[in-house]
């Protein structure tokens, strides 16, 4: 037991720094995978907004087409009300 203990003293600083870099990249690597995460919800949210505000533009567009229709033939004369 003492030659364990006098072994471990011996190389401390090396074991400490080690565990200091494998805990830095486990909370490194922990943080990047919360923030991936993070930004494909925003990414998400953002496609699904967008597909919203896509549809009332093309309900939009559509009723300005018939309107321009219905103006284009008021001006021919062609309109019956």
């Amino acid at each position: 037991m003492d030659a364990l203990i006098e072994k471990i003293q011996k190389y401390w600083m090396v074991i400490s720094i080690l565990l200091t870099i494998l805990s830095s990249i486990i909370t490194g690597g922990w943080w990047l995978y919360g923030k991936i995460d993070s930004l494909n919800d925003k990414v998400n949210e953002t496609a699904s907004w967008v597909q919203d505000h896509d549809d009332d533009l093309k309900a939009q567009h559509d009723a300005i087409l018939i309107l321009k229709e219905d103006e284009r033939l008021r001006e021919a004369g062609l309109l019956k009300r």
